[in-house]
């Protein structure tokens, strides 16, 4: 499969990992991404760095600040363009040294970051990758990724925007020579993927496809009216303080199930050893020695 692009980005792999219609629809066809109020408002942030301007069409009170209380380096907004054998790798470092020895990643959302999910961002292997390429395979960079918090805030005429909430945290993330040869491996795989594959669409019998929507209309009343009777149910059992409740045709019961509060010291044990699991798994998925297992299943989307 030929994309309209002559460069492979984060943005590609990312999106190809996630759905490969999806990818077929930007980069074969060349449809628009759906423009997103959480991506609008990251590079609102991100322009703010790169011109220290302040644009009228700005309402958040906070973007100086925040933006202030995140670090620059020497460049801010950097395109790093490098070739991977046949392959041409493109990525933009939102701010990085001179010599590409270090770079950062701003990060806003409501979404919180931890230290776990830092680890385990590609998208600063690939950026490292194309540090690491570009140096002739002597630099493995130094990273820090600032997450900058946002929240809905729900304004007067009772639209929801999104604003800053004050609150910056700064991860550090190392890479080693393995992280550069499993990422590397890993984009290669990709993009012979790409070149193989071929998207086909079989056309389906209108008629089932429409009775498959009016029965999932119908079910979703039938699940609220379900849900109705049972909370109905339940209050008058729970008022009566009684667990059964009988008629000729069926029985209700109060179903009780037990479950613990455990001690902080042993929910900070069960934390650390599930992350040290997920480690692991990490590591043997990049390794190649887990093995892969595909399971299929059916999903739906309606053309409205």
């Amino acid at each position: 499969m030929k994309t309209n692009r002559d460069y492979f980005s984060w943005s590609q792999y990312y999106l190809w990992k996630s759905s490969k219609l999806q990818f077929y629809k930007r980069y074969v066809l060349g449809e628009e991404a759906p423009r997103l109020q959480a991506w609008d408002k990251g590079k609102e942030f991100s322009d703010y760095k790169e011109t220290g301007e302040l644009l009228t069409s700005v309402k958040d009170p906070l973007l100086v600040q925040v933006a202030n209380d995140v670090p620059n380096l020497d460049i801010i907004e950097h395109e790093l363009r490098v070739q991977l054998g046949e392959y041409k790798l493109l990525a933009y470092l939102d701010t990085c040294d001179f010599d590409l020895s270090t770079f950062y990643e701003y990060k806003t959302g409501k979404d919180e970051w931890t230290q776990k999910l830092v680890n385990q961002h590609e998208q600063l292997d690939f950026y490292a990758l194309c540090i690491y390429i570009k140096s002739g395979e002597t630099i493995i960079p130094k990273c820090k990724l600032y997450w900058i918090e946002t929240e809905y805030i729900e304004m007067t005429d009772g639209s929801k925007e999104i604003r800053y909430t004050g609150h910056v945290e700064e991860f550090i993330r190392e890479f080693t020579d393995e992280d550069m040869v499993t990422m590397m491996t890993k984009i290669v795989i990709i993009l012979k993927e790409i070149e193989n594959y071929e998207f086909n669409e079989l056309e389906l019998d209108e008629n089932i496809v429409e009775r498959y929507i009016k029965l999932l209309n119908d079910k979703k009343e039938i699940d609220s009216e379900i849900e109705l009777i049972k909370l109905e149910v339940k209050n008058e059992l729970l008022n009566n303080k009684i667990d059964y409740g009988i008629t000729s045709k069926g029985r209700f019961s109060i179903s009780k199930r037990k479950s613990y509060e455990y001690s902080g010291e042993l929910v900070s044990k069960e934390k650390q050893y599930k992350d040290e699991i997920d480690e692991l798994k990490n590591k043997e998925k990049n390794n190649g020695i887990a093995t892969v297992l595909i399971t299929e299943s059916l999903l739906f989307k309606q053309i409205k």
